[in-house]
């Protein structure tokens, strides 16, 4: 998994922080790297965080989709933890 690293303009929120534990609980590698968007349309998943959306897939970038159209394996997982967990400290 790939995410910009602090110094670009990216949000180090709740839920990117969040997403990160959960991918460190599941064994997902996580590198911080620029990113272009030959990178996004060339890439297998891709989604966005934000403690609204939590992780929001991302199916097409600039009209090109995004692998199948259809959300990962990855992002589902992630989607679900990310679920669970609001859940378990909401209780």
């Amino acid at each position: 998994m790939h995410t910009p690293p602090l110094e670009t303009p990216v949000l180090n929120g709740i839920a990117r922080k969040t997403v990160l534990d959960i991918a460190a609980e599941e064994n997902v590698a996580v590198a911080e790297t620029s990113l272009r968007i030959d990178d996004l349309l060339a890439a297998e998943e891709v989604f966005l965080t934000n403690v609204l959306m939590q992780v929001m897939p991302v199916t097409a970038v600039e009209a090109h989709t995004v692998a199948d159209g259809q959300p990962g394996p990855t992002t589902r997982r992630l989607m679900e933890r990310y679920e669970q967990r609001l859940k378990t400290t909401a209780s």
